[in-house]
């Protein structure tokens, strides 16, 4: 790999964090956190999870709402609710988009936790 393959590779890589790292600032933020952008975030979720698996896909509609409106780095973009696994006390999804940078495809893996916390991380 050559210096400048390294620096790319780099570079790409801070790229997705940084996107992980909004969306999970995002989404973990609830409407009316920030006065010029009420609906920045998603909404009080306290009662989502005891209803699961019910909600998962009204949740995956809301997160996909949100990433789209606040997320202007990725387009074209899918969630997918994973099979609900009760004994894992989590919904999980994964997030499917292009980045707008180089129209490369990534994936992203995004859980609700029981203490109602979301997380995204890069796909392995």
């Amino acid at each position: 790999m050559t210096k400048a393959e390294s620096n790319r590779s780099v570079s790409r890589s801070a790229y997705i964090s940084s996107i992980a790292e909004h969306m999970t600032n995002l989404l973990n933020s609830r409407h009316d956190f920030c006065p010029h952008t009420p609906d920045y975030g998603l909404p009080d979720m306290n009662n989502w999870y005891r209803q699961l698996p019910g909600l998962s896909q009204q949740i995956a509609e809301t997160i996909f709402e949100a990433v789209t409106k606040y997320e202007p780095r990725l387009h074209a973009i899918s969630i997918t609710v994973l099979p609900f696994e009760p004994q894992e006390f989590a919904l999980k999804m994964r997030l499917n988009s292009l980045i707008h940078a180089d129209q490369s495809t990534f994936t992203f893996h995004i859980e609700l936790s029981s203490q109602g916390r979301l997380s995204v991380r890069e796909a392995v």
